[in-house]
Formats: structure tokens, C-alpha cells, sequence
């Protein structure tokens, strides 16, 4: 498969960890498994809901108050004694307002992306038990196939891939 095709594939269906368990505990889960999974997938995902919305509410103060800690900071900096005819001020502020949003961004983009790890947690835990209930389903079958083994001699030393 192309690089450019992997590159679509991946932005349209991101395979991240979070993908990974759900796929997992679809193949694996009971009835009672999924209700559960549906409460915790329900709550995770108003919890990402009501982040996005504040977010979006916020997000001018949010970009005003950084603008002002990065103003305090520039200004807090060492001065330097240089004649003013000699240079200029050193205040930008289409920069300090780039910087402020980029902040904004980054920190919203943390916060999910705490959300998703604290649900990725608590799935793999779920994950881990449907799995051992499912080793612990598939025992009598497996322990069925080995004493129902009919070969002779050393046929019945190798394991097939059908048992």
C-alpha cells in the first residue's frame, strides 16, 4: 500500500490506542460486558462533549489571559540598556497573540487527550477480564478435544491446528 494511501487511511480512521482496545472488546464482550462498556463509553464521551464546549465558549478569555502572562513575561525579562535611538521595542503583538492561541490549543488537545487515555484505562482493565472469561469458557472445549483425541503413536504427540 502507497504512503499517500496510509496517510488518508489514517486520517479518516485513526488507529490510536483507544481504537485498539474498543476493537478488542467488541470481538470479546458479553451482554452484561456491553452494558457496561456503553455506560463508561456514554460518560467518557459527555465528558469530551462538555470540554469541547468550554472550549469553544472560552476560548477568547482563554487566549486573553495567556496573552497577559506572556505580556508579563516579556516584560518581566532582564533589561537590556540600549539607547532607543540605537534599536527598538522588542513587543510583537500579532506574535504574542499567535503564541497565546497556539497555547490554548495545545492545552484543549492535552486535555483530551487525558480524557481518552483515563477511558483507555478503564477499558483495558474491562478487556483484560472479558478475556479470561473467555479463556475460562473455552477450557471444557479444549479439554473435550484432548481427551477425545483419536489418533495413534506419535500422530497424537503433534498438535494440530484444527484442536
Amino acid at each position: 500500500m502507497s504512503k499517500l494511501s496510509e496517510q488518508v487511511r489514517d486520517h479518516f480512521e485513526p488507529r490510536g490506542e483507544l481504537h485498539q482496545v474498543r476493537h478488542a472488546l467488541a470481538k470479546t464482550m458479553n451482554a452484561e460486558e456491553w452494558t457496561t462498556y456503553r455506560e463508561v463509553s456514554k460518560s467518557f464521551d459527555d465528558t469530551r462533549r462538555v470540554t469541547n464546549q468550554t472550549y469553544e465558549i472560552d476560548y477568547a478569555q482563554r487566549v486573553d489571559a495567556v496573552q497577559r502572562r506572556l505580556i508579563d513575561e516579556a516584560a518581566s525579562a532582564q533589561r537590556k540598556f540600549v539607547p532607543r535611538s540605537f534599536g527598538s521595542a522588542s513587543f510583537d503583538r500579532a506574535e504574542i497573540n499567535q503564541r497565546a492561541q497556539n497555547e490554548v490549543r495545545t492545552a484543549h488537545t492535552k486535555e483530551i487527550a487525558g480524557i481518552d487515555k483515563r477511558e483507555c484505562g478503564i477499558l483495558r482493565g474491562m478487556l483484560e477480564g472479558a478475556q479470561a472469561r473467555a479463556i475460562l469458557q473455552e477450557k471444557p472445549m479444549r479439554d473435550f478435544q484432548n481427551a477425545a483425541d483419536r489418533r495413534n503413536g506419535q500422530d497424537r504427540r503433534v498438535q494440530s491446528w484444527t484442536r
